[in-house]
């Protein structure tokens, strides 16, 4: 795909030089969205009719649609503001000595002027931004350096808003965002004014299948996909909705009773669901789990779960009485369930400590009372001063 856009471009710039001897020909008649902003915001590279062709676009003059296709992503246009000082105002990349954190620097060298860019670390950003999105900025500065060394191999889609005149992104959200982050003039772009007709869970069903060949989405992102086709058809099966997002039927069921149902559920669930704590089969069985008080004593006893990540701050801890009536234990027990267990446990001590065998004239444990005897013989040996 580059090589064709790279092709237009010369071919672009050709038809340009001829036309400074020439006289100018007569506009082509486009439909509507002629009225969008090709001069400023985008060069035109190719116009195959009225509703499709390729541009190259000012990253900061797009607008992200509604339906983020990673919708697990934190990092916005605001983030951006917030934490990297990225200038939106500044649309043509004019102002180089704005306090944005991302520098360029024009180097003079043997082959010419080169551009080099450098990036706040994570570290020295503004704000602190929380640390869950260490790991997409990270993503985004590699992409925005690969952009700038490399060039945009893959174009953006967008289509048109003409009511509030710009170009909306259909594919291609952190293409654009890594283009802003990184100072690059212009995207290249794909118009394509054919989906306005689709609904907001057909665009979703695209989203999942773009992102399919990339790379995997979270388990937050897969619900939040979830939540998005189900606010359009909330009585869509739970055979259907595994068929769309590509998981399995029970995975599929547990994402729908979470949505129908929040208020019968533990709110820990989807704490950790959005920190990437459980697993598919984990959210699958915790929600098999009918009482919230069940599903918290599940959560709790799971590894790399602590006390403190799953607590509620608003609830006061219940400490749990240490004997009849709340009051301090003052003896030891032990207790053991069945007959069997009670046979081979006894028999055991007596291998173990074979004193308790003289203690009690019992060499084998058949019964129950054998083992309580076999247990008051233990408290006499272990409380003896003789240990012979």
């Amino acid at each position: 795909m580059s090589d064709i856009f790279f092709g237009m471009e010369e071919r672009l710039s050709k038809s340009t030089q001829k036309e400074t001897s020439k006289p100018k020909s007569k506009p082509l008649v486009r439909s509507s969205t002629e009225n969008l902003n090709f001069g400023n915001i985008s060069k035109e590279l190719n116009f195959n009719n009225s509703e499709e062709g390729y541009f190259k676009v000012r990253p900061k003059a797009l607008v992200a649609s509604t339906h983020n296709p990673r919708p697990d992503w934190d990092i916005d246009d605001s983030w951006l503001v917030s934490h990297v000082a990225v200038d939106f105002d500044d649309i043509f990349e004019s102002n180089m000595a704005s306090k944005c954190l991302v520098k360029i620097t024009e180097l003079e060298t043997d082959s010419g002027v080169k551009e080099e860019i450098s990036f706040p670390t994570f570290d020295d950003l503004l704000g602190n931004p929380d640390e869950s999105t260490r790991a997409q900025y990270e993503f985004l500065v590699d992409l925005a350096k690969s952009i700038h060394q490399k060039g945009q191999i893959q174009p953006i889609e967008v289509e048109s808003d003409l009511e509030s005149q710009t170009l909306t992104v259909v594919e291609g959200h952190l293409r654009r965002l890594a283009c802003i982050l990184g100072r690059v003039p212009y995207i290249k772009a794909i118009r394509n004014e054919g989906l306005k007709h689709l609904s907001k869970e057909s665009k979703i069903e695209r989203q999942i299948a773009e992102n399919s060949v990339r790379k995997n989405v979270s388990i937050w992102g897969v619900y939040n996909l979830a939540v998005g086709i189900l606010d359009s058809n909330q009585k869509l099966s739970v055979r259907d909705l595994g068929q769309k997002l590509n998981i399995s039927k029970n995975f599929a069921a547990a994402l729908k009773k979470l949505y129908l149902e929040p208020s019968s559920q533990s709110s820990r669930i989807l704490q950790l669901m959005k920190e990437n704590k459980l697993s598919s089969k984990s959210i699958i069985h915790v929600l098999s789990i009918k009482s919230i008080k069940s599903q918290d004593e599940w959560l709790n006893k799971q590894p790399g779960l602590t006390i403190s990540e799953l607590s509620d701050t608003s609830i006061e801890p219940k400490v749990k009485p240490r004997g009849k009536d709340g009051r301090k234990k003052s003896v030891a027990t032990i207790k053991i369930k069945n007959k069997d267990n009670c046979v081979k446990a006894g028999n055991k001590l007596l291998t173990i400590i074979p004193k308790l065998s003289e203690l009690t004239d019992i060499s084998n444990v058949e019964t129950v009372e054998d083992m309580i005897a076999i247990f008051d013989a233990l408290e006499k040996y272990l409380l003896s001063d003789k240990h012979n």
